[in-house]
């Protein structure tokens, strides 16, 4: 069994060396079932998707399935808010991108010691093109939702930055998504990974995946995201 990620380069690799054993060695060997996709490398094209990238079908989708569950006041809203993401992925909305302001005015020495005062800590700056760092501006966001509220009490200035009670519903909302292709990464670590573990693993992301679309069918923008994953 031959593992690898999904360069094309491998599977012109493997399908040489299924005709160089059956041509100088006559032993039978099938590049097509003895060739192992990198379970990780997947899951991170799959998220890399859900945070920076948009999808045309996806978008249609998504509004099709809103025309169908919003309320009819509310339905321009929601399609206004898919196309605002069409540009740059979900990483763009706009509850996203006041979590990452307030974790880049962190970074500002009064308010990163103000910050640490109270928290004991600040929150990451991710990296912008990386999902596992925006997953821990979630989780840190979250777990800092306290502080936050009194800082922002503290500096008047940083009021643009405020989350609302619909942003904290959509960061959570986006984290819990986030959560299982990030403990999936940590469990098809390391060399004692079996296939059946890996099988099972991806299974468990199929059905997340389902429940997610039936979950957040009425939320337009993160729907669009999930599908264009």
């Amino acid at each position: 069994m031959i593992t690898g990620d999904n360069a094309s380069s491998n599977d012109t690799m493997c399908r040489a060396v299924e005709r160089i054993l059956l041509e100088q060695h006559s032993v039978q060997w099938s590049a097509l079932h003895h060739r192992a996709r990198c379970q990780a490398h997947i899951v991170n094209i799959a998220t890399q998707a859900f945070m920076f990238a948009h999808d045309n079908e996806a978008f249609d989708v998504a509004v099709q399935r809103s025309q169908n569950t919003a309320e009819s006041g509310d339905l321009m809203d929601e399609i206004a808010t898919l196309a605002g993401l069409q540009e740059g992925g979900f990483c763009r909305h706009q509850s996203m991108t006041k979590a990452y302001g307030l974790a880049l005015e962190l970074r500002t020495m009064k308010y990163h010691n103000a910050f640490k005062k109270l928290a004991g800590r600040v929150i990451r700056l991710p990296n912008k093109t990386r999902w596992n760092g925006w997953y821990f501006l979630l989780l840190e966001t979250g777990q800092c939702r306290p502080y936050i509220a009194q800082l922002l009490d503290q500096y008047p200035e940083l009021d643009r930055l405020r989350l609302t009670a619909v942003d904290w519903e959509v960061l959570d909302a986006t984290k819990r998504f986030l959560q299982p292709f990030y403990d999936l990464t940590i469990k098809l670590e390391g060399k004692q990974v079996t296939l059946d573990k890996v099988q099972e693993s991806i299974e468990a992301l199929i059905m997340h995946y389902k429940e997610s679309e039936i979950r957040h069918a009425g939320n337009p923008g993160l729907l669009a995201a999930i599908n264009t994953s």
